[in-house]
């Protein structure tokens, strides 16, 4: 068992996540049920796993790492937004479960970051829209 390997964890990042431009209409339910699954369940399972010993040790940070997505849900990305949402949702109702603890929750809601996979959907919108990858950019990153 993993958990029981790893011994006492005092600080969780579930920084997990998978994202992709798709339109709604074309994601089918295995898509939408991976999405949910790496994006909102491996949060809940190791959060799950760790809050308790947290909670019995008397400390402990849990970490979301979220979107801005999960706030205001991208018209070509509304799976990912959708989990994203579900994210902030669980960080949220865990932090009122440890309210009066010293375990505090909280979620990160970054904006896109110029990572590789992001750079592979810029250059798909660029593509599918005939407009430059820079201009892309500078829209999607804003800068």
């Amino acid at each position: 068992d993993l958990i029981a390997r790893l011994g006492e964890v005092d600080v969780l990042i579930n920084n997990v996540g998978l994202f992709g431009l798709g339109a709604f209409e074309e994601i089918d339910d295995a898509q939408w049920q991976h999405y949910f699954d790496v994006n909102v369940m491996s949060g809940v399972r190791l959060s799950r796993a760790l809050l308790p010993g947290m909670l019995e040790r008397g400390w402990g940070r849990i970490v979301f790492i979220g979107s801005e997505s999960g706030v205001s849900v991208p018209a070509d990305m509304i799976h990912y937004g959708v989990t994203k949402a579900a994210m902030i949702a669980l960080a949220n109702g865990l932090a009122k479960r440890t309210r009066s603890t010293a375990v505090t929750v909280n979620t990160v809601l970054g904006g896109p970051t110029y990572s590789d996979g992001v750079a592979a959907a810029i250059e798909q919108i660029a593509q599918a829209q005939g407009a430059p990858m820079d201009a892309v950019k500078d829209a999607v990153i804003g800068q």
